[in-house]
């Protein structure tokens, strides 16, 4: 008699059982991993075009930064830099009077004035998207 050589059916169909079971929580893990990394080039592309519209804000003149500062104090979004309530993804900046060198002795650099220096910030509405800095006026 010739010994069997090879799988019997029922090894094949056995190992083809495992196998499906593994593929089950790796394309789950798979999908998982797709959605994320939607996730993450879509945040990278708003994070882009907000630090672009933060550097073009920057080049604004330093009078007319001044004049929003002055005009909100700070506590409301600038009406002629921050994007229409209908924007997707809507940018508000605020312009702020900013106390650098805490001339008024209170700790806070939003209280008090320094001529010549304005804080600018810059959110884009429903993200964690943020970007600030402290702009002075050349002399």
């Amino acid at each position: 008699m010739i010994a069997a050589r090879g799988y019997s059916y029922v090894e094949v169909l056995v190992a083809a059982i495992i196998l499906a079971g593994a593929l089950v929580p790796a394309s789950g893990a798979l999908r998982d991993v797709l959605h994320a990394s939607t996730l993450s080039r879509e945040l990278l592309a708003l994070q882009y075009e907000a630090f672009g519209a933060f550097e073009m804000l920057q080049t604004a003149p330093f009078g007319q930064l001044d004049g929003q500062a002055q005009a909100t104090g700070g506590t409301t979004p600038s009406t002629l830099y921050s994007e229409p309530a209908s924007t997707p993804n809507r940018m508000l900046v605020w312009v702020a009077p900013h106390d650098l060198d805490n001339a008024d002795g209170d700790g806070n650099a939003l209280t008090g004035v320094d001529d010549g220096v304005v804080r600018l910030w810059l959110e884009m509405e429903g993200t964690t998207i943020r970007y600030e800095t402290v702009i002075g006026e050349l002399e």
